[in-house]
């Protein structure tokens, strides 16, 4: 089955579901840059250091609260959107003992780590946050399991905008960074009441009754999911920990500046995850080879957006540290240098998780995640104490390379028919090309406009053949309503 054949609601559902998770994430990311730039560039290194620390603890426990409950509720409601009330139920009180469970924990953990009294009261509040944010991820996973992605847009929207404007006024008066916390408290409340009165429009009502046969049934997944969603976020953020324990809070913010800056590139495998996540679990089962052509355009995609701007972050780590923060943030310049090559590794991961993902082979990713963790935590312990902040980098380099090689093997005949054809023969060429004309350029602006061109070049019209050009782009570039259907 050609791409072009795709069910023309199906084609449309992608489609409008990628603008949707375009517009919900850039709002986002942006949105939370804007907050953690705000802090770090007026408030210091170590203040910077203490908020996003208990940022990122906060984070940690909230995917203990989540525990995979929302990825799998979006993979369930969409093999079976004639029961979505019954499947929203199912978990539900499921949601709630790890909610209040987590809860408990995290106040246990502020009282028995050793933190400066910043942190300490910071992880209080934020408690309350993530107690309001895990319950939305619940309500918005709703949507995306029935591919309404428009009820996410408008929820993120209203906090975004918010939150911006609340940064704004508390910058201005140069408010304590307590007050920061509790604003996002009270934003992801607001919110929380928004999106729940989007669920009571779909005649969703809340019901905490528990199912014990239900649950029962989806005992394995929940575990499976679970494990690999928290160890997963653990496995990305553990290094934050360390960093704080083994160096300070100061070497948090000068590492959580790097990257907060770098998160800005996940916003494109974000988008892709979220538009095809419940379209590609529900076509693996009903046509396996539409699922692979669009799981490998997903990867070229990839490929073609992030290695080019690798190569310009690092020929312009200094000028892009300057402009970005202030020269208190010099010792970022090396560290960035070495942590923009782990997100170039995560892009190649990404198609691969997805494709584990939605063929029922979640076990393998959290197994992965799950080892890796640990090696991630030995290698930072010794790596940060012999070589400071850039042994963190380094760290997310090698498990990061690790976590790629596991996938590949495990998904090693897609591979082959991804990576061994001349057209990834002529991207390499074109990439090692692209990094020595840009070094003799060495002019940030000329870079980006050479990123573009190559993009419009190189990507359109080499990378992608003419069915993967009709299919990602033909109604963008034409503004018809998906022609290549008719």
């Amino acid at each position: 089955m050609r791409l072009k054949e795709l069910n023309d609601n199906k084609l449309k559902s992608i489609k409008k579901n990628t603008f949707f998770s375009l517009i919900t994430i850039v709002l986002r990311v942006l949105a939370n840059f804007f907050l953690f730039w705000t802090i770090a560039r007026f408030y210091g290194a170590e203040i910077f250091g203490q908020f996003t620390y208990a940022f990122t603890v906060v984070n940690i426990f909230m995917f203990l609260a989540d525990f995979g409950l929302d990825i799998l509720l979006i993979t369930e409601l969409a093999k079976n959107k004639d029961s979505f009330n019954r499947v929203f139920q199912d978990f539900f009180p499921v949601k709630i003992i790890f909610i209040a469970l987590t809860f408990v924990i995290l106040i246990v953990y502020s009282l028995l780590v050793n933190l400066s009294s910043t942190s300490f009261w910071l992880l209080i509040i934020l408690n309350f946050y993530l107690v309001f944010t895990s319950l939305q991820n619940y309500f918005i996973a709703f949507f995306k399991g029935i591919e309404l992605l428009y009820q996410e847009t408008k929820v993120t929207f209203f906090y975004n905008i918010l939150l911006l404007l609340v940064v704004i006024v508390l910058c201005y008066n140069r408010a304590s960074i307590y007050c920061f916390a509790f604003a996002l408290v009270i934003i992801r409340l607001v919110s929380l009441l928004l999106v729940y009165k989007c669920l009571l429009d779909f005649n969703v009502r809340i019901k905490i009754k528990f199912n014990e046969l239900q649950i029962s049934k989806y005992k394995s997944q929940i575990s499976i999911f679970g494990i690999h969603y928290i160890f997963n976020y653990l496995y990305y953020n553990i290094d934050t920990l360390l960093l704080a324990y083994i160096l300070g809070e100061k070497a948090v913010g000068i590492f959580q500046a790097v990257f907060k800056l770098l998160v800005i590139l996940l916003i494109i495998p974000e988008i892709i995850n979220n538009a095809l996540l419940p379209s590609l679990s529900r076509l693996y089962t009903e046509n396996r080879t539409t699922w692979l052509k669009i799981s490998s355009l997903m990867n070229k995609l990839l490929l073609i957006t992030i290695f080019p701007v690798v190569i310009i972050i690092f020929l312009n780590a200094d000028s892009i540290i300057h402009l970005v923060y202030s020269n208190q943030y010099n010792e970022a310049i090396p560290v960035l240098k070495v942590y923009v090559f782990s997100i170039a590794i995560r892009f190649i991961i990404e198609p691969l998780g997805m494709v584990l993902t939605t063929s029922n082979r979640q076990k393998i990713r959290a197994f992965t995640v799950f080892w890796v963790t640990i090696i991630s935590i030995i290698l930072n312990i010794i790596l940060i104490k012999q070589y400071n902040i850039i042994g963190a980098a380094l760290t997310a380099n090698i498990t990061n390379f690790i976590v790629l090689v596991i996938y590949v093997i495990s998904n090693l005949g897609i591979c082959l028919q991804w990576y061994l054809n001349k057209n990834v023969l002529y991207f390499v060429f074109s990439i090692i090309v692209f990094a020595f004309i840009n070094a003799y350029i060495g002019n940030f602006i000329l870079n980006i406009i050479l990123y573009i061109l190559y993009l419009i070049t190189f990507g359109y019209f080499v990378l992608l053949n003419e069915e993967e050009r009709k299919f990602a782009f033909h109604n963008v570039l034409t503004n018809k309503n998906f022609s290549i259907m008719k």
